[in-house]
């Protein structure tokens, strides 16, 4: 299914009109094709923003200015760029832009009751969200849910968070692995709500293990109000492990330190790292005890004992442990988070290669 599309256009035709406003959309060129699309009006990323900096604005695309708080939402400083939002919403484990339907199409205006609209055409990711997917997979309450599965929501998230902050994703050239920049300068963009209905199952080939996992709504993320910059030895990183299993944990508690941030203005919302984080942890958690086993005062992770791998219950741990540092976003940020994420990739590696061996 394409997802790259970076000009508007209206090869996309409306189908059938649902019940929330959005639509089931097919391509002009092959109306026969059995995967559909949806189609989603612009307004719906009209957001209630309290305190919005930008009411009085002009509409733009991307911008900093320092004089404001160091957030926005992206619905109102990113979604009135074209380009800025396919460029965005480009990536295998996000629900990605395939296309547009313009207002001035016939076919659209005479289709909304309310006038001419326009659309943007998404992926259709038809093979349910996690909350269903893990009610499916409990029919049997004693039986856990797979490690593999749990991988692979876990690295595929994570994957989603390291391009939406960093701006970098993860590609193979020439038998390696490498983390790719997306441009020189990167706006950091938090999710905001990275829960169990928000991520989606795409249907991939009868080759793969698992479905592909996507991220979706991103109506409440925020666009940070600096810049990340990447000098032209740091476009491309290898995915390589970076040390000794032995100092593993170390080197993931040395990533999100207090070391590793540096100064930022006051943050008025929840928003940070550290909650993107903490959220995933949860999410995770949630997926090998259901949440039975949290307490008021943290996670009881003892009980994940013999039913999962110690590479992954250390890096569950790293992360719920985010929740210690949910409010230092008043004072610091953290600059990336993609050396995290390496060192994440490291031990699902060490994990599959005992597994798979």
């Amino acid at each position: 299914m394409a997802s790259q599309n970076n000009s508007n256009n209206s090869e996309f035709a409306l189908l059938d009109r649902k019940g929330d406003g959005t639509w089931t959309a097919i391509k002009r060129a092959n109306p026969d094709e059995k995967d559909l699309y949806i189609a989603l009006p612009w307004g719906n990323f009209d957001v209630p923003i309290p305190n919005d900096p930008y009411k009085d604005q002009p509409e733009e695309g991307v911008v900093t200015r320092p004089e404001v708080p160091s957030w926005v939402h992206v619905n109102s400083l990113v979604l009135k760029d074209t380009d800025v939002v396919y460029r965005i919403f480009n990536h295998k484990n996000i629900v990605s832009i395939a296309g547009s339907i313009e207002a001035d199409s016939h076919e659209a205006a005479a289709s909304a009751n309310t006038g001419p609209l326009d659309y943007l055409v998404w992926d259709h990711c038809a093979h349910s969200d996690l909350t269903a997917r893990m009610k499916a997979l409990r029919e049997s309450p004693d039986e856990p849910i797979k490690e593999s599965f749990c991988w692979h929501v876990l690295t595929s998230l994570l994957e989603a968070i390291t391009y939406l902050h960093d701006g970098k994703r993860l590609v193979e050239e020439g038998g390696q692995r490498l983390w790719k920049a997306e441009s020189s300068t990167w706006t950091p963009i938090l999710h905001g709500k990275i829960e169990p209905h928000n991520v989606l199952f795409q249907k991939t080939g009868q080759d793969e293990a698992h479905d592909r996992c996507k991220l979706a709504d991103l109506r409440w993320a925020v666009a940070l109000n600096h810049k990340i910059s990447y000098y032209e030895g740091e476009r491309d990183e290898l995915d390589e492990d970076g040390g000794s299993a032995a100092s593993r944990l170390e080197r993931l508690e040395e990533t999100l330190s207090l070391d590793a941030c540096v100064p930022k203005w006051q943050n008025p919302h929840g928003h940070s790292i550290d909650s993107e984080l903490y959220a995933l942890g949860r999410l995770i958690h949630s997926m090998m005890t259901d949440d039975r086993h949290e307490t008021n005062t943290g996670y009881c992770m003892h009980e994940l004992e013999g039913k999962y791998s110690e590479q992954l219950a250390a890096v569950v741990k790293f992360l719920l442990d985010r929740r210690l540092y949910l409010t230092r976003f008043a004072e610091q940020r953290v600059e990336r988070v993609l050396p995290m994420t390496k060192v994440v990739m490291e031990y699902y590696r060490e994990w599959k290669m005992v597994n798979d061996g």
